[in-house]
C-alpha cells in the first residue's frame, strides 16, 4: 500500500480518537498543497476541519484505501452511470454523514449541478456548511465548491 495512504488512515484514526475526546482535531498532513494547510499550524476552528474531512472524503474513491469502505463513489456516479443532480446530491450527503465525523456538529447544504464538458461531464458542486452552535465561533458559515471534471 502507497505510504501516503498508510499515511492518511493514520491520521484518520487519531482523528477519530481526538473527536471523540475532546471534538475536534485535525487531518494537517503538512503538505502545502492539502487543503487548509497553513504553514504547519493547526486548523483553529471547528468548522475548518469539517471542511477538510468533507474535501477529503471527495479526493478518495470507494476502495482506494485497502480494507476500508472509507471514500466517496461520487465519481462513478457522475461518469460511469447517467445520474440526476438530485441522485448525486442523496449520495454526498450519505456519505458525508457516515464518514464525516464532524457531519454531527455542523449543518450543511449542497447544490449539484451538471455541465456538459468535451470528453465527460463535469459535476459542479457547493457546499454551504453553518455551526449549528452559532454563538462558539466567530464566523459560523462557509461556503466552498468542489469540482470533478
Amino acid at each position: 500500500m502507497c505510504l501516503f495512504w498508510v499515511h492518511l488512515i493514520h491520521k484518520i484514526k487519531i482523528m477519530r480518537q481526538f473527536n471523540k475526546k475532546i471534538g475536534e482535531s485535525d487531518l494537517n498532513i503538512n503538505a502545502p498543497n492539502e487543503p487548509y494547510y497553513k504553514n504547519g499550524a493547526l486548523l483553529k476552528q471547528g468548522i475548518d476541519l469539517f471542511i477538510q474531512e468533507i474535501v477529503y472524503l471527495l479526493d478518495t474513491d470507494k476502495g482506494d484505501i485497502f480494507a476500508s469502505d472509507f471514500g466517496s463513489e461520487a465519481k462513478e456516479y457522475i461518469w460511469k452511470q447517467s445520474s440526476s443532480e438530485q441522485t448525486l446530491k442523496q449520495l454526498l450527503e450519505k456519505e458525508i454523514n457516515i464518514f464525516c465525523d464532524m457531519s454531527k456538529l455542523y449543518k450543511f447544504e449542497i447544490d449539484v449541478k451538471f455541465l456538459q464538458g468535451q470528453s465527460r461531464d463535469i459535476a459542479v458542486i457547493d457546499f454551504k456548511v453553518e455551526n449549528k452552535n452559532v454563538s462558539s465561533e466567530v464566523n459560523s458559515v462557509r461556503t466552498f465548491q468542489y469540482t470533478f471534471s
